[in-house]
């Protein structure tokens, strides 16, 4: 049985990608050699091995990447009598019969009737794929998806969370916004809302999360260009920060604290926005260690900045 769902997993995500070459779903390294082959015969020691290993790691037939989301979501819960298996929540057996449905046609084939050995053609796969493609999200699938993500069977946060989301399009007043007008709509102060009543107040804390996001990204360039530095040879510290000062020409002694070689900060902006700018900056000047060092340094003091608006000791 174990090997009937796993090899039902993969002729799942075989016709998703052939359907959508970009579809979002894991697995799609251990799915690239199917792409081209005319078939595939899931049987055999060559099969078991793949399974095997796949069952382990973050690939489409692997627990570890979908039981916990598909529990979270109170889309499977344990059977009473054994708690290694589960059970779809009944609530959502129209969305099952709904799928089936799409396949109603194929329903023969010995993949999804038979257990032990069974050959897959590509073309069985393209055919699926067009039956029940991820781009084809019926309203059940929504509103199911919905109840879960950010509806009464939601955490707190969650529903929270999808309010924002929520509340930052209808603010944004636009038919299409882009993921990332939104992201920075969720992460502006509530001088920038069109309606600044209307801005949840969960809108803080996901600020402040943004506002991490770049100070991880400025550390990451930081301890590059380090990495960059040591090639030569070994450093000690000061004479790391002694290479990183002048590279800004800031000055001969070693400064007692950032403040003297920090540019000026200032809380105004979005930490969304810096987020991009930082990134487009380091891919620009990555390959130029002193426009780095500038780059680096000139978002270090935004950042700097930002610690006390989220009330950090800097």
């Amino acid at each position: 049985m174990r090997d009937f769902v796993d090899c039902l997993k993969a002729i799942y995500a075989w016709p998703q990608f052939l359907h959508m070459p970009q579809s979002d779903l894991p697995g799609r390294q251990a799915i690239q050699e199917l792409m081209i082959e005319p078939k595939r015969h899931f049987g055999g020691a060559r099969w078991v091995a793949r399974r095997d290993m796949r069952r382990e790691s973050t690939g489409i037939i692997s627990p570890l990447n979908y039981g916990p989301s598909l529990r979270t979501f109170g889309l499977l819960f344990p059977v009473e009598s054994d708690v290694s298996v589960f059970q779809p929540d009944p609530d959502i057996d129209p969305i099952l019969d709904e799928l089936e449905d799409a396949i109603r046609t194929e329903r023969t084939h010995d993949a999804f009737n038979k257990f032990g050995p069974v050959t897959v053609s590509r073309e069985d796969a393209a055919r699926w794929g067009k039956l029940c493609a991820l781009d084809g999200v019926t309203e059940g699938e929504r509103e199911v998806a919905f109840v879960r993500l950010g509806g009464a069977r939601a955490s707190s946060v969650r529903r929270k969370g999808i309010a924002l989301i929520i509340a930052a399009h209808k603010d944004l007043a636009e038919a299409a916004p882009t993921a990332d007008a939104l992201r920075t709509r969720m992460a502006d102060l509530p001088a920038s809302w069109r309606e600044a009543a209307l801005r949840p107040e969960i809108s803080t804390q996901w600020r402040e999360l943004q506002v991490r996001q770049p100070f991880r990204l400025i550390l990451e360039g930081l301890f590059f260009w380090t990495v960059g530095t040591l090639v030569k040879g070994p450093m000690t510290t000061r004479q790391i920060a002694r290479s990183f000062l002048d590279e800004l020409s800031a000055g001969s002694d070693l400064p007692k604290s950032a403040v003297s070689w920090v540019p000026g900060t200032g809380l105004a902006g979005n930490p969304v926005t810096l987020l991009r700018d930082i990134q487009t900056e380091l891919q620009r000047r990555s390959h130029d260690p002193t426009q780095l060092v500038a780059a680096l340094n000139s978002r270090l003091g935004i950042q700097l900045g930002r610690g006390a608006e989220r009330g950090a000791s800097v």
